[in-house]
């Protein structure tokens, strides 16, 4: 292996050192949910979001990037500040998408989940103070290491604490949806009769998706079923995870 190729071989393993520091990192940033886990509310009833609504390829706009830049100052210095250090180059434009992407999704949970929203924002700063720490370690002396490793403690139970929080919302948002669609049975089963009766006269005089009566003239084409009324499930999860 000749200097020049040695000398790339370098920077290639400097900046996956970098990435994989820093996404480490960023798994605490991203809490976990069950798929089904979103409110019950149809996407129509949903507020509007026009970040929610960009593929994670997204490229960002200038206005999405001096912003995610604010928040990572605010919330997030020291690896804002070994991010911005870095090289230019494929590994930092690939994380550099993941806080563009991190950011989006972050300000939708704001417009709908302003509660698990502050939670959220607490686990990246107390994530940042946890990076902080670590970096000052590998410099400290033996006195200074022992303080830095109280601090750490404390800042990990903290970080812990924040994800039991976090789980207790979620359980209340679960336990909400069960006792909706609970009484949402109950309601349906008291007129099972009655909602059997509309169905049929709806069917037979209009058909199905695909079979419409009614309508000579109308081409039969393939269509997915058609979900009988009061079945109030969503498609949709959240895609904040």
């Amino acid at each position: 292996m000749n200097r020049s190729q040695s000398n790339r071989v370098g920077r290639l393993k400097l900046a996956a050192g970098l990435t994989g520091a820093l996404l480490l990192g960023a798994v605490a940033w991203i809490p976990l949910q069950p798929a089904g886990a979103q409110e019950n509310q149809s996407a129509a009833a949903r507020p509007r979001n026009n970040n929610a609504a960009k593929p994670a390829t997204a490229p960002p706009t200038a206005e999405e990037e001096a912003k995610t830049a604010q928040f990572m100052e605010q919330y997030a210095p020291e690896r804002f500040k070994v991010f911005k250090a870095s090289r230019d180059g494929a590994a930092k434009k690939q994380f550099g998408q993941f806080l563009i992407n991190r950011w989006r999704r972050l300000e939708e949970l704001r417009t709908r989940q302003p509660d698990l929203y502050q939670v959220r924002v607490e686990a990246i700063r107390l994530d940042d103070d946890i990076f902080s720490i670590c970096r000052q370690m590998k410099k400290a002396n033996t006195a200074d290491k022992q303080k830095l490793l109280a601090d750490l403690k404390g800042k990990v139970a903290d970080l812990f604490d924040n994800g039991l929080h976090e789980r207790k919302i979620r359980i209340a948002q679960l336990e909400a949806q069960l006792k909706n669609q609970t009484d949402l049975l109950e309601a349906d089963s008291s007129k099972r009769d009655e909602l059997i009766a509309r169905r049929y006269r709806q069917i037979s005089t209009q058909g199905v998706a695909g079979a419409r009566l009614g309508n000579s003239s109308s081409k039969e084409t393939i269509a997915a079923p058609e979900r009988p009324p009061g079945d109030k499930d969503d498609d949709n999860t959240d895609s904040d995870r």
